[in-house]
């Protein structure tokens, strides 16, 4: 298992996990990797402005603590969560889905989802959590959000969704 070996400046916090998360890191470390990662697809009309949207993810985590975060599992007598300062989220960009399986773009975005499901998360390096947006026509774009269930529960998402599309239309205003 990979240690994380941050310096003092890089960590905002250290705190013990909720009993929420307690169970659901135990089910997670129980069942494998795929348990808990969760997606969230959003279908768009045309590809974002790439410099936008990253702002928009970027400002909330820099807001949202719980997207720095990293969990320690095997701590004793308790596991515990690590808020870094700041973690890098790469957005990855994919212009050319529909080469990928010919005539069958859905295919291939299936594909890709379950591909992107199957990678999980290591629980000691943050962000748990990936964003990708990919062309699967001209007008049909999709962002997948990928991120471990540990992070956020199911009122939080539709919350988080709203935000940063919200700072992303902010953010091509030009004043």
């Amino acid at each position: 298992m990979t240690k994380i070996s941050p310096t003092l400046q890089d960590i905002q916090s250290v705190e013990p996990l909720t009993a929420l998360q307690k169970g659901m890191l135990f089910h997670a470390l129980a069942d494998g990797q795929g348990s808990y990662v969760e997606q969230l697809c959003v279908r768009l009309d045309r590809m974002p402005d790439r410099a936008a949207l990253s702002r928009a993810w970027t400002r909330a985590m820099a807001d949202v603590e719980v997207l720095r975060s990293a969990f320690l599992p095997e701590q004793k007598p308790e596991p515990l969560r690590v808020v870094f300062r700041e973690t890098p989220l790469h957005i990855r960009w994919i212009e050319d889905l529909p080469t990928l399986m010919q005539d069958d773009p859905e295919a291939a975005w299936q594909v890709f989802c379950q591909q992107d499901l199957a990678e999980g998360f290591k629980l000691r390096k943050p962000p748990l959590m990936r964003v990708a947006v990919a062309r699967l026509s001209e007008t049909d774009v999709r962002m997948l959000w990928s991120f471990h269930h540990l992070l956020l529960d199911g009122w939080s998402v539709p919350l988080l969704v709203q935000r940063i599309f919200a700072e992303y239309e902010l953010s091509l205003i030009h004043i």
